[in-house]
């Protein structure tokens, strides 16, 4: 984001404020940031987390665009966003028992 900043670049960013997912499970639609103030600008980069669609971002995006991404494993995904957005508060997990002490 810095980037596009010091290079008077547009960037796409979810509507949603004070977030960087446009979704994690559903793929990105155009919609996700249709009304946006900035969107008669035009844009230059798509830098969030998001569901890919390449129908969708082709709308968005520029026709000479070039496509880079992150893919991570699955397992890895989910440990992050366990910490992250810390989901033992919200599905009440408790911390494993360590069997070995256990009897």
């Amino acid at each position: 984001m810095r980037y596009a900043h010091q290079n008077d670049l547009t960037l796409v960013i979810p509507i949603v404020p004070k977030s960087h997912y446009f979704s994690l499970v559903k793929p990105f639609r155009k919609e996700m940031v249709a009304g946006a103030p900035w969107e008669i600008l035009g844009y230059n980069i798509l830098c969030h987390h998001l569901v890919f669609n390449k129908v969708a971002i082709e709308a968005v995006m520029p026709k000479d665009s070039i496509y880079l991404s992150i893919v991570r494993h699955p397992v890895s995904m989910f440990e992050s966003l366990y910490e992250y957005d810390e989901l033992q508060d919200s599905i009440l997990m408790v911390r494993r028992i360590d069997l070995k002490y256990a009897y």
